[in-house]
């Protein structure tokens, strides 16, 4: 498998291959307990906006040519078709060029439970950011600490997977 990524910790440097793909839930073959943080930032395109602004001088411009003996309906109309003459100059620039820039940085995190110094450092980040912090246990007992972090309740016993779907059929 030399297509794997070696994923690195960004707080303790420990690094480990990726497992095995598995696409449902988007972390690629990230390997099981380690976690992945996602940072994305929107801004605005400096080039989008210097187009903008290139559009309204060009309109702007065209206007002081306008002599100022002609009315303001003139005027007006005169503006409305130097605005479409403008945008038909800057359509295809402006249709391949994104009003957004975004930038996305992803970090991974060992599982954190498998080390207190690494839980440590790990609970300081989601305290900063204001996320509940870990115990160190991966979930509860009762399952709430999964709902609440957006998992799926784990089941205790493997081969009970599957009875209520079970008992859902023999019920029909």
């Amino acid at each position: 498998m030399a297509d794997q990524f070696e994923y690195e910790c960004a707080l303790s440097g420990v690094t480990e291959e990726g497992g095995m793909s598995f696409a449902d839930d988007g972390l690629g073959d990230c390997p099981p307990g380690w976690v992945q943080v996602t940072m994305k930032r929107r801004l605005i395109n400096p080039k989008y906006m210097a187009i903008q602004q290139t559009k309204e001088n060009l309109v702007a411009l065209s206007m002081q040519q306008i002599s100022g003996n002609v009315s303001e309906e003139v005027k007006q109309v005169q503006r409305t078709m130097m605005e479409i003459q403008v945008e038909a100059q800057f359509h295809a620039v402006e249709a391949e060029t994104p009003p957004f820039l975004t930038y996305e940085e992803k970090v991974f995190i060992a599982p954190p439970e498998t080390n207190s110094d690494l839980l440590e450092a790990f609970n300081e980040v989601r305290e900063g950011i204001g996320l509940d912090l870990l115990d160190g246990t991966l979930f509860a007992a009762d399952g709430d600490d999964a709902d609440e972090a957006g998992g799926d309740e784990a089941s205790s016993d493997p081969s009970s997977e599957g009875d209520d779907e079970m008992d859902e059929l023999d019920a029909d």
